[in-house]
């Protein structure tokens, strides 16, 4: 394993030897008359070698070494000086190492050293090796490498682990490898790492992969997870830095369950596994061996890397993951770090690529005023065949659906569409079944929210419509927000307690002062409020009617990752828009929560119906 700091670069005199290597033609070639002859010949004299020399012993004289008797981290050296190259050796590889090639630093080409202090002063000897045109200079530098200092922090995750008692104030240096959204990994020179986190959810992390850093924090324990928590000093040394993380390939992905969650060291490892991502409940990507579960992706990996790993859900994938710990719920959570770039998985077969899109496609539809079906990932829409009895309630003119629905007094009509997809030459029918909602001569029972916004920056909005028979007074009601950060809250984290009269038809909406301005001043009543609008796609809300619930968004007390639903309705980065045909609330905040049910998506930041609401 390779770790690299940040190069400080040789210290170069101003003086520029430019000017001698220009000339260099007039001081190594001369001519001399023979007077042996009549005939004037012009030869080369010994001068032109001996200049040769003159011009690297200058060179070698302006090329010397920064602290040269304090040498405490990574620093480069110069591959060339205009005209003459420069070959490094040392005489201690293992304390001092010289990059092999010459790589680009500025405008200068440099080889790379690596400094690996010993636990005493350490004398190296670094042996320079002018050449220009044939000739070459030798030249010696020494320099002392300085032993580390001892200020009480450790550079071993091991030592550590072996000392520190819980709750203890530490100090760890060493290189970060893993960035994900609640911190991130030390990596040290042994190869073992330590996980940083930070109990605000909102805390900005600061340092980047490759960085050299000094945190100081609090020894904490999670589940099986021994970490650094909330750290109060965070010194970045160096930045640039090449960290490696050797995986250890599980040829068999259930191997990981064997993993024994007692000893320390084995959190924050890295694996190869080939595993199959799915879905589950929690909305979570859950990774399986066939039918055998491995692991859970923890959801405060970063979303990119999420998001990439769901393109691949029921496919076969190889993926490095590292053990993060073993969850008295989730079982295992390991954290995917990786981009799409480091997913292996075979090209599908275009029987994969149907149940792909089909699982798309198959599902029950519930129609008030039109249906539009979901975009296919791999498949083209071809012919629909309507059933019978929907026959005159759905048309298909001109590639849409138009819905005619029944009358109040008439039942909700059901049936099927029979709907062919192509790849290439082949084809596969889809029936999905299909309910057209019966116009509703009933009027809501209580408020409810109509439109939830959780868009870009502080674009976040709720709106409640007043679908009921009459006026209500909004004194008797409250808003509650549930946040859910490092835990989950199960009392409410802020209330609003709403005032005014809501007249039939009229809505009401709450939202952020940051929000741009399609927000604002669009419902009757319009309020601004920074505590109740400035929710995540995983945090609950409560509308309360004299502190009984009538209606909820989320489930109170569960982490679902970064929101509920899916790729098609999800609480994060979507407008929500409730169906014309919910006439009361989800009143019970604690069972599982899906929003596909009840609310219509949008893309983040739709406004047209901001403000309104149809309730039929």
């Amino acid at each position: 394993m390779t770790y690299i700091k940040k190069f400080s670069i040789v210290f170069i005199s101003t003086f520029l030897i430019l000017g001698v290597l220009a000339c260099s033609k007039e001081i190594s070639t001369t001519t001399t008359t023979s007077t042996t002859t009549t005939t004037t010949t012009t030869t080369e004299s010994t001068t032109t070698q001996d200049s040769d020399l003159v011009i690297l012993t200058q060179v070698s004289e302006l090329v010397t070494i920064d602290n040269a008797d304090n040498i405490t981290e990574n620093f480069s050296l110069l591959a060339a000086y205009g005209n003459v190259s420069i070959a490094w050796s040392s005489s201690n590889p293992t304390v001092v190492s010289i990059a092999s090639s010459a790589t680009t630093e500025g405008s200068n080409s440099v080889y790379l050293v690596t400094v690996s202090p010993f636990t005493v002063d350490t004398v190296i000897i670094l042996t320079a090796t002018f050449a220009y045109n044939s000739k070459t200079y030798i030249k010696y530098y020494s320099i002392t490498v300085k032993q580390p200092i001892d200020d009480g922090s450790y550079t071993l995750v091991s030592e550590l682990y072996e000392e520190a008692i819980l709750d203890d104030t530490v100090t760890l240096s060493g290189y970060v490898s893993v960035i994900y959204k609640g911190g991130y990994v030390i990596t040290d020179t042994a190869g073992n790492s330590m996980i940083v986190y930070f109990s605000a959810s909102n805390t900005a992390i600061t340092v980047n992969v490759g960085d050299h850093v000094t945190v100081t924090g609090k020894y904490a324990q999670y589940q099986t997870l021994f970490q650094i928590k909330d750290p109060t000093i965070q010194t970045v040394n160096s930045s640039n830095n090449t960290v490696t993380l050797a995986p250890i390939v599980l040829e068999d992905a259930t191997d990981m369950l064997d993993i024994n969650s007692t000893v320390k060291l084995n959190h924050g490892k890295v694996y190869t596994l080939t595993v199959t991502p799915v879905i589950n409940g929690d909305g979570n990507v859950a990774l399986y061996q066939g039918e055998t579960f491995v692991a859970v992706v923890y959801y405060n990996s970063l979303a990119t890397s999420i998001d990439a790993l769901k393109e691949f859900v029921s496919r076969e994938v190889t993926i490095d993951v590292m053990y993060y710990a073993l969850h008295s719920t989730d079982g295992i959570r390991v954290l995917f770090y990786g981009t799409e770039d480091d997913i292996i998985s075979d090209p599908l077969t275009v029987e994969e690529q149907f149940a792909i899109d089909i699982a798309t496609l198959d599902k029950d539809y519930i129609l008030t005023d039109s249906l539009e079906l979901p975009a296919l990932e791999y498949s083209e829409y071809d012919t629909v065949t309507i059933s019978t009895n929907l026959t005159n309630y759905i048309e298909f003119v001109g590639g849409e659906f138009v819905v005619t629905r029944p009358l109040a007094t008439e039942a909700d009509v059901i049936g099927t569409l029979t709907i062919k997809i192509i790849i290439g030459t082949e084809f596969r029918d889809v029936v999905i079944d299909v309910t057209v909602k019966a116009i509703s001569g009933a009027s809501a029972t209580n408020l409810l929210f109509s439109k939830y916004v959780e868009g870009s920056s502080y674009n976040k909005f709720i709106e409640i419509y007043n679908g009921t028979a009459s006026a209500v007074n909004l004194s008797e009601y409250k808003i509650e927000i549930y946040v859910c950060g490092t835990t989950c809250a199960t009392s409410a984290s802020s209330t609003l307690t709403l005032s005014g009269t809501l007249q039939v038809g009229e809505t009401i909406a709450i939202y952020n002062s940051g929000a741009i301005v399609d927000f604002k001043n669009k419902a009757t009543i319009n309020i601004e409020n920074n505590a109740i609008a400035n929710f995540n796609g995983d945090d609950t809300l409560v509308l309360k009617h004299n502190d009984s619930i009538v209606d909820s968004i989320g489930q109170i007390g569960q982490d679902p990752g970064d929101f509920w639903g899916d790729t098609v309705v999800s609480t994060k980065d979507m407008t929500l828009v409730r169906k014309s045909y919910i006439i009361s609330g989800d009143t019970n905040p604690n069972d599982a929560y899906n929003p596909n049910i009840e609310w219509n998506s949008y893309a983040k930041d739709y406004v047209p119906t901001i403000g309104t609401h149809v309730m039929d």
